[in-house]
């Protein structure tokens, strides 16, 4: 499975010639073949061709397994996904902005990649990115949403204790390169 950022929260996982859309820009949406929100809205709409998820619960469709849950915030709920590969678990966090609660991270589960955001203002501040990743302990960590400036980036790199790696423009889940010894950051391009 492939993964690439579009910037934000947009990430592209690709896989044979099928593409699904994390929160994807309107122009994007044609590109899939399905497109997940982390936000329910009568306005989220993919017009023809392509599956739209808006909603918690476990789906299979175009090759793609995975669950949404549903994480309660103060000003609403956000759903995150967790997708299903031969390779590994990946899971997509969206645009969280509050420390889930057990009961989430319960029903969330094992993830061996996990996407987060770290932009401190919208989003989660890198002080609870970095609990997250704690509580989830996934072998890969890829931080999304930390703004222009890079300062969440900054901030969760700090939290993490870790320099700055070389950024790419994708990253390939494979089982055979994840490291059950350590966590490895990944950055990728936008």
């Amino acid at each position: 499975m492939q993964i690439i950022w579009h910037g934000g929260s947009t990430i592209e996982l690709s896989e044979k010639k099928k593409s699904l859309f994390l929160n994807p820009q309107k122009t994007q949406i044609k590109e899939a073949s399905v497109v997940v929100f982390d936000r329910t809205d009568p306005k989220n709409d993919v017009g023809e061709g392509s599956h739209l998820v808006d909603w918690p619960g476990e789906y299979d469709v175009s090759g793609f397994s995975f669950r949404s849950i549903e994480n309660q915030e103060k000003k609403g709920s956000v759903l995150a996904s967790i997708f299903h590969t031969h390779d590994g678990d990946i899971a997509w966090m969206g645009e969280m902005k509050e420390y889930p609660s057990e009961a989430f991270l319960e029903e969330l589960g094992e993830a061996h990649v996990l996407i987060l955001p770290v932009g401190d203002n919208d989003v989660l501040s890198a002080k609870d990115a970095y609990r997250l990743v704690e509580a989830i302990e996934p072998l890969i960590v890829i931080p999304i949403c930390y703004g222009d400036g890079r300062e969440g980036l900054s901030a969760f790199l700090k939290e993490m204790d870790v320099k700055m790696p070389q950024a790419v423009k994708s990253f390939e889940v494979k089982k055979a390169a994840l490291n059950e010894e350590q966590m490895d950051l990944v950055i990728l391009q936008d």
